[in-house]
């Protein structure tokens, strides 16, 4: 259980550090930068989505681990925010 527990630390660590790395990825590909292919943006993209998809199981993996939190409203906050998903991910993942 202490492996998976790491193994998921990681990957949260690796969303983030990928989400914050974005808007870089954004202003270089606006100048023209020839060093970003499109397939860089699609990985990024496919991995936003499946952090997205995984908002409704962490939720309730948190909620479980919560119970006198009242966790109605998070499901919906998070797929409306940006951020919330891989933030979603990375309290799961403590």
């Amino acid at each position: 259980m202490g492996q998976e527990r790491g193994e998921g630390l990681r990957l949260a660590r690796l969303l983030i550090v990928l989400s914050s790395l974005a808007p870089l990825f954004v202003l270089m590909a606006i100048r023209g930068n020839s060093l970003l292919r499109p397939s860089a943006f699609e990985s990024l993209a496919e991995l936003n989505q499946r952090v997205l998809e995984s908002v409704p199981e962490n939720v309730a993996a948190i909620a479980s681990d919560l119970l006198f939190v009242d966790f109605s409203g998070v499901e919906d906050y998070a797929k409306s925010r940006p951020r919330a998903p891989s933030y979603l991910a990375s309290i799961r993942s403590q």
